[in-house]
Order: structure tokens, then sequence, then C-alpha cells
């Protein structure tokens, strides 16, 4: 094996999060802009649910798996009663940037039978969790062509980057976790930040949580200290002097103005 074939392979992970058959009623898989850190495999027993993603809508047909990305932002919808089955997982390095349809080969369909079947009484645990995970990489397997194991390229990067901070900025550490999820160091993406947009990710990340304070102030009665919560910051003394820093004037006067000044950095 070749030291790069190596590379790849120790870089190769994937953790299974949740799976499992759902019963929904109508109107009941109606989910506005679902976006996760993790993929989604989708198969349904009937016609009428789908997602939409980009205003368009995408019916997922019952003889048919789907996978959807992290990076995809899309919404749900059902117009009758469905069964629904779904798997939540993680998978690096591979990476998506659409809904992906994958037509249910003779070898797919004896795997979803085996974790589906009821009829045997009571399920192995241990052997379900492997079909499933056997399930997942099979419709990976049959996509083999969409997938490249070319790093991804730079305006791409800062688009995932940039919509994962936007996200996830509420999180303690998002940057630790986008830099890992798309492979890629935190010099290499604090490099991409610096030539693109002239700003690190941090502070990037740092105005978003400031632009959401500012609108917190103005349209809530939290407290700054609830704010500060929310928005991952530890100290309320430190939120109050970047936050004149930023606006030219204390959380406090901000809340109060009819008419708010915006960042300035």
């Amino acid at each position: 094996m070749k030291t790069s074939d190596m590379e790849k392979a120790l870089k190769f992970q994937f953790e299974l999060l949740s799976y499992g058959v759902t019963s929904r009623t109508y109107g009941k898989w109606n989910y506005r802009n679902l976006r996760n850190r993790f993929w989604r495999l989708y198969r349904h027993d009937c016609y009428g649910a789908g997602v939409t993603i980009q205003g368009k809508e995408i019916e997922l047909l019952p003889d048919c798996f789907y996978l959807i990305p992290p990076q995809i932002t899309f919404s749900t919808w059902n117009k009758t009663k469905i069964n629904q089955f779904s798997v939540h997982f993680i998978i690096n390095p591979i990476r998506g940037n659409q809904i992906y349809r994958i037509e249910a080969t003779e070898e797919l369909e004896k795997i979803y039978r085996d974790i589906t079947d009821k009829s045997g009484g009571k399920k192995n645990i241990l052997l379900d969790q492997i079909n499933v995970i056997a399930l997942c990489t099979c419709c990976l397997r049959e996509l083999a062509s969409v997938f490249k194991e070319d790093s991804m390229p730079e305006d791409l990067a800062l688009q995932v980057i940039c919509g994962e901070i936007n996200a996830f900025y509420q999180d303690p550490d998002p940057l630790m976790n986008i830099a890992s999820a798309i492979h890629m160091s935190k010099s290499r993406m604090n490099r991409l930040f610096h030539q693109k947009l002239s700003t690190s990710p941090y502070q990037f990340l740092l105005k978003r949580r400031y632009e959401y304070a500012a609108e917190l102030l103005t349209t809530t009665e939290l407290s700054l200290k609830e704010i500060c919560n929310i928005i991952s910051v530890n100290d309320v003394y430190h939120f109050s002097r970047m936050f004149k820093q930023r606006y030219g004037v204390a959380p406090s006067i901000y809340r109060k103005q009819p008419t708010n000044p915006t960042d300035k950095l």
C-alpha cells in the first residue's frame, strides 16, 4: 500500500449516530431549515413525502434510498401517512453538495429487509448496527463516481466553512469541529480567510455572534448574562466591552435606541 493510500485510509471514519423506522401521520414531518453535521439516509414506504431544497420540492420515491450530506440546508414535508426508515451518521472524509438518489439494487434491498424485518422475534442489535453501516456504505459506493478524493476547491471550502459558522456560531468551539469535519488544518483555514475575506475565521465567528446579540437586545428582554450564554461568551464584562468596541455604545444604551448603529468591525 502506498503511503498516500495509507494516509487516506487512516483518515476514514464512520460513526453511526441513530437509525430506525418512524411512522409519521399527515403533516408530522414538516420541519424547516434542517442542517446538521451528519449525513442522513432516508427510505419511505409510499409516495407523498419529500424535501425542499433551495425552493425546489423533491418527492422521496418509495423504491429508492436518499442521501443528504451535512452541508445541505433543507425542509421536509409529508402529505400522507408514511413509514420512514432513516439513518444519521458521520463519514469522513467523504463530502457532498446535493441530495443523492440511489436506486434500490438487489443487494441494498436484502440489507434493508434484514434491518427492518420484524418477523424473527428478538433482534440482534449488534447485527442490526452492522447491517445499517453496510447499507450506508453500499449506498455511498453506488455514488463512487460522484465523490472525489481531491481536496475541496478553495471557493467551495470557504462557502462550506462560512455556512457552518452561520449555522453553529452558538456552539462553544465551532471552528475546531468545522476544521475536523472538512479535514482542513486551522492554519490553512486561517490563510484561506485572510486571502479571500481579509479576516480570520475567529473574527468572522465573533461578528456573527455579536450580530445575533444585537438582534436579541432589540427583540427580547433577555439579560446580558442570558445573551452571553446563548452566544457562548463566558464573561459579561468582556461582552459589554467588545460590544461597545463594535457598535460604539454599551449594550444597555443600544437596547434603548430607536435607530441602532451597525457593527463597525
